[in-house]
């Protein structure tokens, strides 16, 4: 990953940390902390925040609304 300047996260990384699944969010939090530490930009698409952020949305669940905004 080192010699990349721009990183794409895909939706299931960012579900597994940013939903703390229990067997992937630490692992993904590593990767992403390494990313952070070797000064990469990190990317992803409208249809990521469409897919985390659809059934947020749908039952008013703001604070995961609010999770992934501020992400």
């Amino acid at each position: 990953m080192t010699e990349y300047k721009k990183v794409f996260l895909d939706t299931t990384p960012l579900i597994y940390f940013l939903d703390a699944d229990a067997n992937y969010a630490e692992k993904v939090e590593l990767i992403l902390e390494k990313l952070i530490e070797a000064d990469k930009t990190m990317i992803t698409s409208t249809i990521t925040c469409t897919e985390y952020l659809t059934y947020p949305y749908r039952t008013g669940n703001t604070e995961k609304i609010n999770t992934f905004l501020n992400f």
